[in-house]
């Protein structure tokens, strides 16, 4: 590797992090789990691929992405939306 990729997948990871906090701030948004839980899925390997290649920075983004996401799967589901 050639040294940029930590800093341009964890810029990527962190400005989809903030998209991904306007489903966390709006109260009426609501995402099926059948949508959310494959997405907190795939973050898992995420984070797995990019901790496995020293790619720590990237691999943060996703911690908090799967934070964010399992807010999402437990607060945000369309049952639930009624909060």
């Amino acid at each position: 590797m050639t040294g940029w990729e930590d800093p341009i997948l964890a810029f990527g990871g962190w400005v989809l992090n903030l998209a991904a906090m306007a489903t966390v701030l709006n109260k009426d948004a609501a995402v099926p789990r059948t949508h959310s839980v494959p997405v907190f899925l795939t973050m898992i390997l995420y984070l797995a691929a990019y901790w496995s290649l020293g790619l720590t920075g990237a691999a943060w983004s996703v911690v908090a992405a799967s934070v964010i996401w399992l807010y999402i799967i437990f607060y945000r589901n369309p049952k639930d939306n009624d909060n």
